[in-house]
C-alpha cells in the first residue's frame, strides 16, 4: 500500500489514463504472487529435504 502510494503521487499517476495506471498496478501485484508462491513452493522444498537432518 505503501509503494503503491509512493507510486501514485511521485511519478504523477493521477493524471495518467486508466489502462496505464491499470497496467503498472496488475503487474506489480502479478510480480508479489509469483515471488511468494515461489518462496513457498521452494520453501516446503528445503524443508523435506532438510527436516530428517535437523534435530529439534
Amino acid at each position: 500500500a505503501k509503494a503503491y502510494g509512493i507510486t501514485w503521487s511521485f511519478m504523477h499517476m493521477e493524471g495518467e489514463k486508466t489502462w496505464f495506471r491499470r497496467a503498472i498496478v496488475w503487474t506489480a501485484v502479478f510480480l508479489i504472487i509469483y515471488l511468494v508462491t515461489l518462496l513457498l513452493i521452494e520453501g516446503e522444498y528445503l524443508y523435506s529435504t532438510l527436516a530428517p537432518l535437523v534435530r529439534w
